[in-house]
């Protein structure tokens, strides 16, 4: 069989090692149990290959030169370790999140009511002969209206009904809850923030 390099380098012993039993056979050797031998196997197979060349060096310079380079790659690597690992059980957080409750004022609101006037406020008012027209369907010629009950009847009633609203604003405003619906009508229990809601 034929080896390549001298007689000490890594390439020999490779094919010295007995990890084939033809090999084995071959060459009839057998392994030590000694450290040199140990640590001459470990070079020959180690995927780290400053050690390889520190074992198997040809002159004490290489092995001088791969003693260093290999010794400043393992201490830069422990010093990388040593970082990440302060760094790590130091528990940084990305985010931080402060809240801060403050008192808010309950916003301005208005509530339309899809009846916007009360049946029962009507008597008195311009909207009183409006509802007895709709509700006698016969025609009425005041109001346009055919007889009979019909969607194109209500929808006409609706329009009269926005037409007299300044009238029907008024009426409400010279007798406030006759016409318009008051807040008690309106709310069953109002809480915002913590707080009661009120009228004004």
């Amino acid at each position: 069989m034929t080896i390549w390099g001298g007689k000490g380098s890594r390439a020999a012993y490779l094919v010295q090692t007995p990890y084939l039993p033809a090999m084995v056979e071959e060459h009839g050797y057998h392994p030590s149990t000694g450290l040199r031998d140990i640590v001459r196997n470990y070079g020959g197979w180690t995927g780290t290959h400053g050690v390889a060349h520190i074992i198997f060096g040809d002159t004490a310079r290489l092995r001088l030169f791969w003693s260093i380079i290999t010794t400043l790659a393992f201490l830069g690597m422990t010093g990388e370790l040593i970082v990440l690992l302060r760094l790590y059980f130091s528990y940084p957080t990305g985010v931080d999140v402060s809240v801060e409750l403050t008192k808010v004022t309950f916003p301005t609101t208005t509530l339309c009511s899809v009846n916007a006037w009360k049946r029962s406020g009507a008597s008195g008012t311009p909207l009183e002969g409006l509802i007895t027209a709709l509700e006698q369907g016969r025609a009425n010629v005041v109001y346009g209206f055919s007889a009979g009950y019909s969607e194109d009847r209500v929808l006409r009633a609706q329009n009269w009904m926005w037409l007299m609203g300044e009238q029907l604003i008024e009426a409400d405003r010279d007798d406030p809850g006759q016409l318009g619906y008051t807040w008690d009508e309106l709310f069953i229990s109002c809480v915002y923030d913590g707080d009661d809601c009120h009228e004004k």
